[in-house]
């Protein structure tokens, strides 16, 4: 109980990452969609200008998605310790079962 106690936060965290992820996607799909539309009147200034909070967006996304990742690789490690510990305490305990037989 005091492993997933201390893990809360991180599956917190990493719920969190998947809604702003979730919502930045949607909002970068609206803008992609208008910018789409006024893409053939624009001029090459208008159209850059355009385009870069679209980059940004993307960018933010990109940011997030390597935090999960990292965050993923911090539980998977932490749980891969606990689980080599609780190996170690499993052959501890079948030992001393054999010795008490």
């Amino acid at each position: 109980k005091q492993w997933y106690q201390r893990r809360v936060p991180i599956t917190a965290g990493m719920h969190d990452l998947d809604s702003t992820v979730h919502q930045e996607t949607g909002e970068v799909q609206q803008e992609i969609s208008v910018f789409c539309e006024k893409a053939k009147k624009m001029t090459k200034e208008e159209w850059e200008l355009e385009q870069q909070p679209i980059l940004n967006t993307f960018k933010r996304i990109m940011e997030i998605a390597d935090e999960k990742v990292s965050l993923s690789t911090q539980l998977h490690a932490s749980v891969s310790r606990y689980l080599q510990k609780l190996e170690k305490e499993l052959g501890k305990f079948k030992a001393e079962l054999e010795a008490d037989s």
